[in-house]
């Protein structure tokens, strides 16, 4: 077993195969796809599709088959959550200082910021799949990141599936997927030097959002609540990780727990997905099969 790592999107990214042999193209498949779902998705980049739809608010923007395919699972999101996992949240972000790369904005001196509002996605957001467009509303601005992380290991596995190499596992910035027939150790915990639990994944994915990793300034994080535009606080969870068969829907669940705890538990009740929560005063719970053993207190 060997792995790979490198730092990408103010992320750590590690691609491990079981098979030495394996590695090497395993990581080129990784390489490719984040460097297309950059140009795809993109806060940070004038040149992405998202960021030419941004500036062209108000209009139709032909962009790529990914990018439309993005919007639409952001779309799906928002409608499943009830608004409150949307991709229209950049500019409440924006207003929140997160207009680089996280390093470059912990960097500043925060400013003052006021929340911003955020739109509802089917009013603001339309997608033309027919012929390859995407336009918002004049005000609105898209946000894909946590979603393009995701997608982005979905995709990864999926092309490393493609190419029938060994059993692999992706992970981009603590989300993570794997493929074949392989027991994964998993350390899982808030943030890379918090106490960890390790659990075996054999299938499937996982992701952590939490309001403690990504933090700039006073009290100012990368997960806006839609209902106050402003970062996330108050709620029952800090941080969420959950798994689900693909990393796209690990995402979603894992950030619906921090903005909308009551409609999460809700959801998991149909469809239930093991899951462990850290509550704001750092007591560890969790849920839906999820190993209670070798728990720790986050605090």
């Amino acid at each position: 077993m060997t792995t790979e790592k490198w730092s990408d999107w103010s992320c750590a990214v590690a691609v491990t195969a079981v098979s030495d042999h394996d590695l090497e193209p395993a990581v080129a498949i990784v390489r490719s796809v984040m460097a297309e779902v950059e140009i795809a998705a993109s806060r940070f980049r004038d040149d992405s599709d998202l960021s030419r739809i941004n500036a062209q608010a108000g209009r139709y923007v032909t962009v790529r088959p990914m990018t439309v395919e993005l919007v639409e699972l952001a779309l799906d999101a928002a409608r499943r959550t009830g608004g409150r996992v949307t991709p229209t949240v950049g500019a409440a972000l924006l207003a929140q200082g997160y207009d680089d790369d996280i390093d470059v904005v912990r960097a500043r001196s925060a400013a003052p910021a006021e929340p911003a509002p955020v739109p509802a996605a089917d009013d603001a957001v339309r997608v033309d799949p027919a012929l390859g467009r995407v336009g918002v509303a004049a005000g609105t601005v898209l946000d894909l990141g946590a979603l393009a992380k995701a997608y982005a290991v979905d995709e990864a596995i999926a092309r490393i599936a493609g190419r029938g190499l060994d059993p692999v596992l992706v992970s981009i910035g603590g989300d993570l997927a794997v493929h074949g027939e392989q027991s994964w150790q998993i350390s899982v915990s808030e943030t890379a030097d918090a106490p960890a639990q390790l659990v075996t994944l054999d299938e499937g994915a996982l992701a952590t959002s939490s309001i403690l990793g990504r933090r700039w300034g006073q009290d100012r994080h990368h997960i806006i609540d839609p209902g106050t535009g402003a970062g996330a606080a108050g709620g029952r969870w800090r941080t969420a990780t959950v798994w689900a068969p693909t990393t796209v829907e690990a995402n979603l669940l894992s950030t619906w727990a921090l903005v909308d705890a009551d409609g999460l538990t809700r959801s998991l009740v149909v469809d239930p997905c093991p899951a462990r929560m850290v509550t704001a005063g750092g007591v560890v719970t969790t849920l839906h099969g999820w190993p209670a053993e070798a728990m720790e207190s986050a605090s």
